[in-house]
């Protein structure tokens, strides 16, 4: 079992629908070798409580990564003190905003007013000894008018308790260099999101510009995993967690690829 390399649940997300797919899943990712799977109740069956998760994630042998709580939540005070206590169950200490609301995205304005929600976030979590991150998506890179970026005001606005999920297929994504952005946020990326990027290798698609990019497993794209561990080590990842949207096979088998890709890619670095 690598304990650095994690699964966030949104590839595996229609294996989770009850208790048992759950139990399920859960195994054989154990089984393949994942130390870590992210947390949250977006993810979590009908019939089955934040306690009985954790107690089947622990009991398999591997622990949460991180927990993905919505920005909404957590500036709602009745959901910041929830968050508190079931980070207590899942027992880690980063606490995940998985994208920029729909309301922040359309101006400078709006993504200044998110940062400083991010700052207050960020600082009282710190006080409560959690840490927030910020994942971001391809939506960041888009230009506003005097040509400054949404992820230039998140990063470089941010206050420096605020770390940060980095996730490699947006940001090549969004037309970024991933190993520049991992060196900006040194000291602040305790947690890699690790995707591949692919061009859709269907040979049929020969018109220019046409072929769509993919979500792919690790190792299975463009993306050079072996400088990508490097620098992760230079800059102070603690550890890589896979995501894949959407995968064209199934689900636990994308996993799989994924994990061993990744692995293998530690151990070349």
């Amino acid at each position: 079992m690598n304990e650095r390399i994690g699964l966030q649940l949104i590839g595996i997300r229609d294996l989770l629908t009850t208790s048992q797919g759950m139990k399920d899943a859960f195994t054989e990712v154990a089984k393949m070798g994942y130390g870590l799977v992210s947390a949250g109740r977006g993810r979590l069956p009908a019939d089955i409580n934040v306690q009985e998760v954790a107690d089947l994630i622990h009991g398999l042998g591997m622990k949460t990564a991180h927990t993905n709580v919505p920005f909404e939540t957590l500036m709602d005070e009745d959901g910041f003190k929830q968050t508190l206590e079931e980070q207590k169950i899942w027992d880690n200490e980063y606490i995940v905003i998985g994208s920029l609301p729909p309301c922040y995205r359309t101006s400078q304005e709006g993504y200044r007013t998110f940062v400083k929600g991010l700052n207050t976030l960020a600082k009282k979590l710190k006080d409560n000894g959690q840490t927030l991150l910020y994942h971001n998506h391809a939506q960041e890179f888009r230009r506003f008018a005097d040509g400054v970026r949404g992820i230039d005001m998140i990063v470089f606005d941010s206050v420096p308790e605020l770390g940060f999920q980095l996730d490699t297929h947006w940001i090549q994504s969004g037309g970024g260099d991933i190993y520049w952005w991992m060196r900006q946020v040194k000291g602040r990326l305790p947690i890699l999101h690790c995707k591949d990027y692919m061009i859709d290798p269907d040979a049929s698609i020969t018109d220019l510009g046409l072929a769509p990019k993919l979500f792919a497993e690790v190792g299975e794209g463009n993306i050079d995993w072996v400088k990508v561990i490097r620098v992760g080590e230079e800059i102070g990842v603690k550890n890589y967690v896979v995501e894949q949207d959407e995968t064209r096979r199934h689900p636990l088998e994308s996993a799989r690829i994924s994990f061993e890709n990744l692995d293998r890619a530690m151990a070349q670095a």
